[in-house]
């Protein structure tokens, strides 16, 4: 059912929970059958039916549409039984490993994903369907790749890695005295968090270019409450850097850097908001407490979406907000 949110527009509805779209296609999990039953819906052809097996689950932040169909890991059992990372492609369901991986990313022609117990983190090109050992020493959550096949990780000793495409590993952290963790990157910059080792724990976001210059942006406690129990404190996305950063009255305010390094503060309230995503136009969607928030640059004032329900994504140069078995085009 479409919604009366005049900054909403219903673009497709479909028979089940909605997980990603791209186009006019939609990858939804059909719950009808009492399981995760995994189908691609598009406009004017019969929906396909991509997994449909009694004993198994999709892991729903672990799928994703690709130009020739879906790639998503299903489980057989619990996290610590794992489970089988599949690609459908072209009509034929490929098995590209087994094991749990806490990751799965998706940019692009390209993905990455890092399956327990290995530390192996595999690069794919989607469109050629080839596979390459990027490296073999990451942490299998929080890594990330780009639409031109950058890589970014941290590996088991706390240190932060760059692979540019069809280049050599650059190391970008060098430290001991500090946890570098969950980096990510748009290829110009990679930006990533440092933890303390000792309680108090506090944490950095840190800018770093390819070369590995630091610039911390952002110091706070690592428990730093209230705060909404969703959104991310850093996204990067074409030369547009956004993070949250805490204010003297210790709420989390939401700033954005351009791609001219223009520093600004985009969120003004008196509790902490969190970033969901950011386009590559320099738009933000951020939550605070239980509604969303639309602003562009010049972030003068931000747009009031609606509730803070279903998952926003930046596709096809626009921001969707899947809700339901709904999809959002964001006005």
């Amino acid at each position: 059912m479409f919604t009366n949110n005049a900054h909403l527009q219903g673009t497709a509805t479909v028979p089940g929970l909605a997980i990603d779209v791209s186009g006019s296609r939609v990858l939804y999990a059909d719950t009808s059958a009492g399981r995760d039953v995994l189908r691609i819906h598009d406009v004017g052809v019969p929906d396909v039916m991509v997994l449909s097996e009694a004993s198994a689950r999709v892991q729903r932040n672990v799928a994703f549409l690709t130009a020739s169909g879906a790639i998503f890991e299903k489980l057989t059992g619990g996290l610590s039984t794992g489970g089988v990372l599949h690609e459908y492609r072209n009509g034929s369901l490929l098995t590209l490993g087994t094991g749990y991986t806490a990751s799965l990313v998706v940019n692009g022609s390209y993905t990455a994903w890092v399956l327990d117990p290995t530390h192996d983190l595999h690069l794919r090109e989607l469109g050629a369907g080839v596979t390459t050992i990027a490296a073999t020493n990451a942490v299998n959550t929080n890594y990330d790749v780009t639409a031109n096949g950058d890589v970014a990780y941290w590996t088991p000793d706390y240190q932060i890695v760059f692979i540019p495409a069809h280049g050599a590993a650059l190391q970008i952290s060098h430290d001991s005295s500090m946890r570098n963790i969950y980096p990510i990157s748009d290829g110009t910059r990679v930006v990533f968090l440092k933890q303390s080792l000792n309680q108090p724990i506090i944490q950095q976001i840190v800018s770093a270019t390819t070369a590995g210059s630091e610039t911390v942006v952002s110091t706070r406690a690592a428990d730093l409450s209230p705060a909404p129990p969703y959104g991310s404190d850093y996204e990067v996305n074409a030369g547009w850097f956004a993070y949250t950063k805490q204010s003297a009255t210790y709420e989390l305010q939401v700033w954005s850097n351009s791609p001219a390094n223009l520093t600004r503060q985009v969120s003004f309230f008196g509790t902490s908001s969190r970033i969901e995503s950011l386009g590559a136009n320099g738009e933000i969607v951020f939550v605070n407490g239980s509604n969303r928030y639309e602003a562009l640059p010049p972030y003068n004032s931000a747009v009031l979406l609606g509730a803070a329900i279903g998952k926003v994504l930046w596709r096809d140069g626009h921001f969707v907000v899947l809700m339901g078995g709904t999809v959002f085009v964001v006005q």
